[in-house]
């Protein structure tokens, strides 16, 4: 975003001289946005194409294909960009911080890998899925047994920013685009939350169903709120400097002089 003003001796003066950390807040919300928007649907088409895995269980369980370092460099980046965001709120501040450690750990401590975790594009045999189950699991990967917190603390600490922290700035008048934009928060937060009942649903009746869809709901519907509060949709209006509005000002109390001399004029 890079708004055009007019400042002295008629000038221009960018929103970039005026706000630099306002420029560079959205350009971070926005990456923070596009990285959990991307990296599901990157992780599914590629281990599909390549590895000709058809599906998973857990966008987790990606980390045992040949997309690892793209799902463990996705959640390290966005996990550093979350770790390092700079909020308005104290409490808001330690929030980001701690879910952009869990962030972190998701893909630093992966999942244990279990029988139907995995579902080949062709159908195995069940020795030749036994072999692979074996093979996944003394492979080489990082400590097990700690992945599942990480991931319920961060999905509980992105459901209260994208649901809360991220309306508690509104100012006493908001603008008719920061209204739009708190809603669409509210409803990601909503779909965040349907998103866990239905996980929640999958485990009571089981706990071996897949719950890629799901967490695919959750997470997408928190990379829409990420790209919203960047405002790369829903964007506010720039404000005028103080000086054009002034001469703008002045313009309009002399309009009606100018109409009588012109009047005046033409007769």
């Amino acid at each position: 975003m890079n708004v055009k003003a007019f400042g002295k001796a008629g000038g221009i003066m960018t929103a970039s001289t005026r706000h630099p950390l306002l420029i560079s807040d959205h350009a971070l919300q926005q990456t923070v946005g596009w990285i959990a928007l991307l990296m599901p649907v990157t992780v599914r088409v590629f281990a599909l194409a390549f590895d000709h895995i058809w599906t998973t269980n857990s966008i987790s369980a990606y980390y045992y294909t040949s997309l690892r370092d793209v799902f463990v460099g996705s959640l390290a980046v966005g996990g550093l960009v979350l770790a390092f965001f700079r909020t308005g709120h104290p409490r808001d501040r330690w929030v980001t911080i701690s879910a952009g450690v869990s962030a972190i750990g998701i893909g630093l401590f992966p999942m244990g890998i279990i029988p139907s975790a995995i579902t080949p594009q062709q159908a195995a045999t069940p020795d030749a899925e036994a072999r692979l189950i074996d093979a996944l699991q003394h492979g080489p990967h990082g400590p097990l047994g700690y992945h599942f917190y990480f991931v319920g603390a961060f999905f509980l600490l992105a459901f209260y920013l994208v649901t809360f922290g991220f309306r508690v700035n509104t100012p006493a008048n908001p603008t008719p685009q920061k209204r739009r934009r708190n809603w669409v928060y509210v409803i990601c937060g909503c779909l965040m939350g349907f998103a866990f009942g239905w996980i929640a649903m999958l485990w009571l009746l089981g706990g071996e169903a897949s719950i890629f869809w799901p967490e695919t709901l959750a997470v997408m519907s928190f990379a829409g709120a990420w790209l919203v509060k960047g405002q790369l949709v829903l964007k506010d209006q720039p404000s005028r400097s103080p000086e054009l509005h002034g001469r703008q000002g002045k313009f309009r109390r002399r309009w009606p002089a100018i109409r009588r001399y012109r009047a005046l004029h033409r007769q």
